[in-house]
């Protein structure tokens, strides 16, 4: 969404509750003031990343960070070789999704109303690329450590049940 679009449903926020309306220069300029902007990240960023950007770190800081994210990544690649080798050995990744809102509604007023939060929680499978996908609405549970490691124990119980020789266990 554009400073624009915002700027008229703002106004029209203002104009429903007879409020003074600033004008659309006031409105950018506090925008620059505030070094604030509208982006979609490419991919997840992480705290320490952004505040690298930032400036909040030291350059020292983001290298240790930095180099504890390859050992990462080389240790997950030993791991996902390991479990394409293995039938005993189940390696899994699990991410949960931006919330997602519905109804996905991109323009009008309705846009910036309260709409139903909606969450996805994905385990998947880095051996044979199988993904299981537990999506709720916020009436049903929360964003909490109880519902992931519910959903990762019925997971792994499946999972184990399935395929007996599973004996280590990556998440």
């Amino acid at each position: 969404e554009t400073k624009s679009q915002l700027h008229r449903e703002y106004s029209r926020w203002c104009e429903e509750r007879n409020l003074e309306t600033a004008s659309r220069a006031l409105f950018h300029k506090v925008f620059v003031l505030m070094n604030i902007g509208f982006f979609i990240p490419k991919n997840d960023q992480c705290e320490t990343c952004i505040k690298f950007k930032l400036r909040k770190i030291t350059e020292e800081e983001y290298q240790q960070h930095q180099s504890r994210k390859e050992g990462a990544r080389n240790e997950k690649e030993i791991d996902k070789k390991k479990a394409a080798e293995s039938n005993n050995t189940l390696v899994v990744a699990v991410d949960v999704q931006k919330v997602l809102t519905c109804p996905n509604i991109k323009a009008s007023s309705s846009y910036y109303k309260t709409k139903l939060k909606v969450h996805n929680y994905s385990i998947y499978n880095l051996a044979n690329h199988d993904v299981t996908c537990y999506i709720w609405h916020e009436g049903n549970g929360e964003l909490n450590g109880d519902i992931f490691a519910s959903m990762l124990v019925r997971f792994l119980t499946k999972q184990i049940e399935s395929c007996p020789d599973i004996t280590d266990v990556v998440i």
